[in-house]
């Protein structure tokens, strides 16, 4: 049986926790959540590299890390390094920027959905496809079961 994906909650919270360390690249943040991991007992496989740097470009469009430089490596191409911003480090670890941020940043940039039954506003990437699909382009759902033939 396989490993389980780490909760997305985690991964903002140890990417704080790496980068409070110092400034670091994509696969040095990889290889402190493997190791955060193991050292806490988690049972749960680290996130690809991919994304990390996704998280990260996230986690900029916040102004909560920023891109300080580049290291050298044998592949050919150079590794970006980042750091925590000012903000980045006053924040606590448990604030929802560092905790979602994929909703935060939705939220910052006005991309949220509101409800007009109750009136509460959503993120959209909450919803899903489905979801954002039947409430907010109104697209009713598919009928069950295997399309027929078309006889022409």
């Amino acid at each position: 049986m396989g490993r389980a994906p780490i909760p997305q909650a985690t991964v903002g919270f140890m990417i704080r926790s790496t980068l409070a360390r110092g400034p670091a690249t994509v696969d040095e943040i990889k290889e402190s959540m493997r190791d955060i991991m193991e050292l806490l007992g988690f049972r749960f496989k680290p996130p690809k590299s991919r994304t990390i740097a996704w998280y990260i470009s996230l986690l900029k469009g916040l102004g909560l890390v920023e891109r300080v430089g580049t290291r050298p490596s044998n592949r050919g191409m150079d590794y970006a390094v980042y750091a925590l911003t000012r903000l980045g480090r006053e924040l606590p670890a448990t604030d929802p920027r560092w905790m979602n941020p994929q909703a935060e940043y939705y939220r910052a940039r006005g991309l949220t959905w509101t409800d007009p039954e109750t009136g509460t506003t959503y993120p959209k990437n909450v919803l899903g496809r489905r979801r954002y699909r039947r409430r907010v382009l109104g697209i009713p759902p598919r009928p069950p079961g295997r399309p027929r033939k078309q006889y022409f």
